[in-house]
């Protein structure tokens, strides 16, 4: 009787640690999920607006570059009357590449910000007067 007793007992045991176990592990990915989300989302919004660029860029009027260049001021306020985005494929490209150019920009700055220290001089204090 106290074999069963104990067997019985360990495997609640078992059974009480492993469902908290998946309790914490759904937790946790939930968790990091959200912190993903919330590190990620302003570049997709970046990539969502800026696909109105890529619109704006496709109706501009003109072959050349330059003539582009004018015509899209024309059509930039026609682009941005619509909040939601354009679907079309280069729209969606153009969108794409803001939203990476922004991220590997912050990117950039973060990693050259980790050679500067923070509370103390900048440079060497040898050639001071």
């Amino acid at each position: 009787m106290l074999h069963i007793t104990t067997n019985y007992t360990l495997q609640m045991l078992c059974r009480t640690k492993c469902g908290t176990s998946r309790r914490n592990a759904a937790y946790e990915q939930k968790k990091k999920l959200s912190k993903l989300l919330a590190l990620y989302l302003p570049y997709v919004v970046i990539g969502l607006v800026a696909t109105n660029l890529g619109e704006a860029w496709r109706l501009a009027a003109g072959k050349e570059l330059g003539d582009k260049i004018v015509s899209l001021m024309d059509t930039l306020p026609a682009a941005f009357s619509n909040p939601l985005p354009s679907l079309h494929l280069f729209d969606l490209f153009i969108g794409l590449c803001c939203g990476a150019g922004m991220r590997l920009a912050v990117y950039l700055k973060g990693k050259n910000a980790k050679k500067y220290r923070h509370g103390m001089e900048y440079g060497s204090a040898r050639w001071s007067a």
